[in-house]
């Protein structure tokens, strides 16, 4: 892909964007030709609703306001938007007519991408979200919270009537989502042998993680497949749905 425009980023870039951050480029055209320092504010970061809200400026564009948002299609498949609201006095115009050009030049050059990556779509480096409803919201992330030791990574309320947190480890290649509908019963797990299955070989790690467990209040419980009462332990979330700490490698 030829360059067009290239950032270069004065400080080093952090591995997840916080919502408020803000960064400061050096600014080339089509690579070469230097054009100032543009200054990149992440205003809003919403993984819910697939959105980010930037607002950039330099010394010859007081406002980019720039909306990015991803449209779940189908399977597989995503509609990308770029809204962009611009303010640079008079050279608006002009400014207007290079982002059409830009834009435009960008899209047609990830639809080529997006063509050779569809055509051999692996999964095998994908992250995964285990999402899941309930009635309980509050209780089941303080299971998850405290007693097996997730971190809240991202919660929002009311939207489109839902509740949701998401929780994980940062770098970790899965994270947990719980959602709430107010009005919306979901009921327990329908089974006992509905499992999430935590492996720890190391037998003194494997032994804190279930002490942990139980000092904040959960008490193990028989395996409904026995399989997992002979190197585990299993506990149950306030749904029903049940954690196995198992001492053991992967693949076993």
């Amino acid at each position: 892909m030829r360059v067009v425009v290239e950032s270069v980023p004065g400080d080093t870039l952090p591995e997840v964007w916080p919502a408020g951050g803000e960064i400061q480029c050096r600014s080339f055209l089509f690579g070469i030709i230097p054009f100032g320092t543009r200054t990149i504010r992440f205003e809003r970061i919403d993984p819910v609703a697939r959105e980010i809200q930037s607002r950039e400026f330099d010394r010859l564009i007081a406002r980019w306001d720039h909306l990015i948002r991803i449209t779940p299609v189908r399977l597989g498949w995503c509609r990308y938007r770029d809204e962009i609201e611009i303010e640079a006095g008079w050279r608006t115009l002009a400014v207007w007519l290079f982002a059409q050009w830009f834009y435009r030049h960008r899209q047609r050059k990830w639809r080529a991408v997006a063509k050779r990556i569809s055509a051999n779509i692996d999964l095998s480096n994908a992250h995964l979200r285990i999402a899941r409803p309930t009635d309980n919201l509050s209780a089941v992330v303080q299971f998850y919270r405290d007693a097996l030791g997730f971190e809240i990574m991202y919660e929002f309320r009311d939207h489109d009537g839902f509740d949701g947190v998401m929780l994980g480890h940062r770098g970790a290649g899965y994270h947990l989502e719980f959602t709430h509908k107010a009005g919306h019963g979901v009921g327990r797990a329908p089974t006992e042998d509905h499992l999430l299955v935590f492996y720890l070989p190391d037998a003194a790690e494997w032994k804190s993680a279930c002490e942990r467990i139980e000092r904040v209040g959960y008490a193990s419980v028989p395996a409904f497949n026995p399989y997992w009462d002979r190197n585990g332990r299993t506990f149950e979330d306030p749904d029903g749905y049940r954690v196995v700490i198992q001492n053991a490698s992967w693949p076993a």
